[in-house]
């Protein structure tokens, strides 16, 4: 990982790049989900919540950190990202997927924020059970 965080430092040395690792990230965000669920988590689920966290605060630019740069972002990225949004899609079959190694947002970016909070609600008010690799979600009613 730390050959692909220098691609980007190299790459983009007017960007402020920054590696994320758990003792740095409450330097950045806070979770509305209590942590001992947080926890509880595979560190896929935990990273869905931590991109769409900081995108929605902050904006910029985030790219998984086994991601290589090989082009500057400055020479293809402004013309993607006109609209406020950029990521990479798949599409097959008339439908599209969303990519989330890398996404590219203006702050507040209403896509973004309300991708996070549908996703934080989600995880902070149903009950998960995993083994391995395997999520399970228990769909209790929620009691208002």
């Amino acid at each position: 990982m730390r050959k692909c965080y220098e691609s980007w430092k190299q790459y983009n040395p007017e960007w402020e790049v920054i590696f994320l690792e758990e003792n740095n990230l409450k330097d950045y965000i806070t979770f509305s989900v209590p942590e001992e669920k947080l926890c509880q988590f595979p560190k896929t689920k935990q990273s869905d919540l931590v991109r769409l966290e900081l995108l929605s605060k902050y904006g910029g630019v985030w790219a998984d950190a086994t991601s290589l740069c090989r082009v500057p972002l400055d020479k293809w990225l402004g013309d993607y990202t006109q609209a406020g949004f950029f990521a990479f899609i798949y599409k097959i079959r008339g439908y599209g997927w969303i990519f989330n190694w890398f996404f590219a947002v203006e702050k507040s970016n209403p896509i973004i924020v309300k991708i996070n909070q549908k996703l934080t609600s989600f995880y902070r008010d149903h009950e998960f059970y995993h083994s391995g690799t395997t999520i399970e979600l228990s769909l209790n009613k929620e009691k208002k």
